[in-house]
């Protein structure tokens, strides 16, 4: 099933959503296990939401999977794992707290777990049950170190959808099905991506979200040889910038 939002500033995007019948097999294929894995002491469980994972043996064995999942991605991410550390108090405050359900943990764990399932060594993976469709985190830009060849201005949330390239002209950027290129980092801060996981989306020509921040000062066409190639925006890379590649069939898991 695929949500569809608006940005504020009319960007459509979409993410995908288990269906009920994830749901009902995730349980079918967790109930068998009798511990009450969380990756928590429940022992010490406080607030009403660590009571309601605590209480439900499926909802504990998937956040005892989720803690394993995201404490490999962040280290995998290098310098980037702190922007995944804001990502993940992000979720369990918004995604994850705001569950009244445990239908709604069940839904917000697995997609989380698809979200950095990449991430994974094979010994990590979760093998007991399949996985929803939903994106998946390629990589993260962490803000950029050079603090003088960093942007000045304000910039604003930002969401869009297309496909990745890296080209001698912008560099790092995303190409919308419109062609509107928005440069994700300028080629004289790219850290590189250590694990491939650009250059499998620019090769496969992939779909692609970026969130981050949109700087609100637009390019200037004076800065271009030719105005045509003057992008429609650029990220603002003292802020974190995450790439996901939309959802789809995943590994089979």
């Amino acid at each position: 099933m695929q949500r569809c939002e608006f940005d504020p500033e009319g960007t459509r995007y979409c993410i995908m959503q288990p269906s009920r019948y994830f749901v009902a097999a995730l349980g079918a294929s967790l109930y068998v296990h009798a511990s009450f894995a969380a990756s928590f002491d429940c022992a010490n469980a406080t607030t009403s939401i660590e009571k309601q994972i605590c209480a439900d043996p499926v909802v504990s064995e998937l956040d005892e999977h989720l803690g394993r999942y995201y404490e490999a991605a962040r280290q995998r991410l290098e310098r980037a794992g702190e922007c995944l550390r804001e990502d993940q108090r992000r979720w369990l405050r918004e995604v994850r707290n705001a569950c009244t359900t445990t239908e709604c943990l069940k839904e917000a764990y697995g997609l989380r777990l698809t979200e950095l399932e990449r991430f994974q060594p094979g010994a990590n993976l979760v093998e007991s049950h399949p996985l929803p469709d939903g994106p998946r985190l390629a990589w993260i830009f962490a803000p950029a170190e050079d603090e003088e060849a960093l942007p000045s201005g304000s910039s604003r949330p930002f969401t869009i959808e297309g496909t990745y390239h890296d080209d001698p002209m912008h560099g790092p950027s995303l190409r919308t099905s419109e062609g509107d290129v928005y440069v994700l980092i300028p080629t004289m801060l790219y850290e590189g991506d250590p694990h491939g996981a650009l250059a499998h989306a620019e090769s496969s020509a992939v779909r692609i979200m970026v969130r981050g921040y949109l700087m609100d000062t637009p390019p200037d066409p004076s800065d271009y040889e030719d105005p045509a190639q003057t992008p429609k925006g650029f990220l603002d890379n003292t802020k974190c910038t995450y790439i996901y590649e939309s959802g789809g069939p995943g590994n089979g898991l």
